[in-house]
């Protein structure tokens, strides 16, 4: 007995003896809890796909300024010619995607800057 009247030798006693557990499996506090940030493939996706996605829309927003200074008028692609006109933009055509094309288009150069 200890000085307070309990007996805690036989407490580290068996603690000392079954370090694992009775099924031999370390019952740490990280094992029982469970993680509440994703850190293994969900992040770096994520970033992945929003940085591809800020990237179209920027080729789209520098094609519609572009075509503004041309006094083509301010026009973005449909949502169904969002992706599909992405390639031939960076190809240079600045008319690719848009409907009721009236006024100037920006020449190929100007898409490039």
């Amino acid at each position: 007995m200890n000085a307070r009247g309990s007996s805690s030798g036989f407490l580290t006693a068996r603690i000392c003896s079954e370090p694992l557990g009775r099924g031999g499996d370390a019952m740490t506090q990280r094992s029982r809890r469970q993680e509440p940030w994703p850190w293994t493939w969900e992040l770096p996706v994520g970033i992945i796909v929003t940085i591809c996605v800020l990237a179209m829309l920027g080729v789209h927003l520098g094609r519609a300024i572009a075509n503004l200074l041309a006094r083509g008028g301010w026009q973005f692609p449909a949502r169904a010619d969002f992706f599909n006109s992405l390639p031939a933009v960076l190809r240079g055509d600045a008319g690719a995607g848009l409907t009721d094309l009236h006024g100037r288009l920006a020449s190929p150069l100007s898409l490039l800057v």
